[in-house]
């Protein structure tokens, strides 16, 4: 936690507290505030950014990103990661895939699971993760979802193409901008 942080000068529409956001008092801090963004620039350790996200991610507001960088640190041992080691932050937010899914998974195998609760609680506000090199965002939905959501798919009508023919001959700095409006 650098002391020289508490000296920079932020615009009036950001929130700055100098804390540690690893300590479970920092809730404390932050009783009636809930933020649209949340960036993780923390230590990079794993147990660290794993306390840090079960203890802000509630302060999501509906609609907003929790926001996971520098995570090439997972596969460093020097910070207590190594490739698929079931101790990085990688493999860690590997597992909301689970709780993305949550409403497809029995009931019986749900509620036995060691952190059902988590799940279900994260599950029902989490729309969607988003995996980038180093990075990881968690999306919020905008209002908690109460069960499964129904299937529907609209858009615009257009050829289908083997997506080997055409992603050779595409830019892939392109690629990285094509997507969903959110």
């Amino acid at each position: 936690i650098n002391e020289k942080c508490c000296a920079l000068d932020f615009p009036k529409n950001v929130t700055f507290i100098h804390a540690d956001a690893t300590d479970p008092t920092i809730c404390d801090l932050l009783p009636d505030i809930m933020f649209d963004v949340i960036i993780d620039d923390g230590s990079h350790v794993p147990e660290d950014v794993i306390k840090s996200f079960s203890l802000l991610f509630e302060k999501l507001a509906p609609g907003g990103k929790y926001i996971i960088e520098d995570l090439e640190t997972s596969y460093d041992s020097h910070y207590g990661g190594g490739f698929r080691s079931g101790q990085s932050s990688i493999e860690w937010s590997k597992g909301f895939i689970d709780a993305l899914n949550v409403d497809h998974i029995a009931s019986e195998d749900r509620f036995n699971a060691v952190d059902s609760e988590a799940l279900l609680k994260t599950g029902y506000r989490l729309w969607k993760t988003s995996f980038y090199d180093s990075v990881v965002v968690f999306h919020t939905l905008k209002t908690p979802k109460e069960g499964p959501f129904c299937r529907l798919f609209v858009g615009k009508t257009a050829s289908v193409m083997d997506p080997i023919e055409w992603i050779g001959h595409v830019d892939p700095y392109v690629l990285g901008n094509i997507g969903f409006n959110d």
